[in-house]
């Protein structure tokens, strides 16, 4: 997951190339200490927001979309993830419905039927959101699309969910899972 040496300890003005979880032995002074460097197997993303964990396979990929509209997303290699947009100029409740069309929209055209699941979903800081939920099957394929919003006066945050490997264990259910089930709103 990580290339040797991408890593660099600065101690006292001085810089040393190291790699996660490989043991060295550097001079501080004059005493040689061990030193390793190791990375937690859940991480905390947190801004004026929102906090999460999420595993450390992931990286949190964050882009302005335009002033005031800010996204990120973890997504795993078979597409499922997470995604947050945040607003700080409206309140993005009344694009729930929109979003939901417009991600949908390609694959009801190629034949996927949809079956609308929305429920309730409260959050670890007690929020309680209204979740909308589409299950679009094709075949033996299957792909579940999740939105929700929090919103504030003129600002707040769009979430959404793809699952497109509907699997009990897999990466994609685990990642939205441990998202779903850590989100603090502030």
């Amino acid at each position: 997951m990580f290339s040797q040496e991408d890593y660099q300890l600065n101690i006292d003005g001085k810089t040393t190339p190291i790699a996660l979880d490989t043991p060295y032995q550097i001079k501080v002074g004059k005493k040689m200490i061990d030193v390793t460097l190791s990375i937690r197997d859940t991480l905390t993303y947190s801004d004026s927001f929102l906090q999460f964990s999420y595993p450390n396979s992931y990286k949190v990929s964050e882009m302005e979309l335009e002033q005031g509209i800010t996204q990120k997303v973890l997504m795993t290699a078979e597409g499922s993830g997470f995604m947050v947009q945040e607003y700080t100029n409206l309140d993005p409740s009344m694009m729930q419905e929109l979003l939901l069309k417009e991600v949908t929209k390609e694959s009801k055209e190629y034949g996927y039927t949809e079956k609308r699941e929305d429920y309730e979903r409260t959050v670890r800081s007690g929020q309680t959101l209204k979740v909308l939920r589409s299950v679009l099957t094709y075949k033996d394929d299957i792909a579940i699309y999740e939105i929700s919003s929090f919103s504030k006066k003129d600002e707040g945050l769009l979430l959404m969910t793809i699952d497109m490997n509907v699997s009990e264990n897999g990466p994609g259910k685990r990642l939205i899972n441990m998202i779903w089930d850590s989100i603090e709103f502030k």
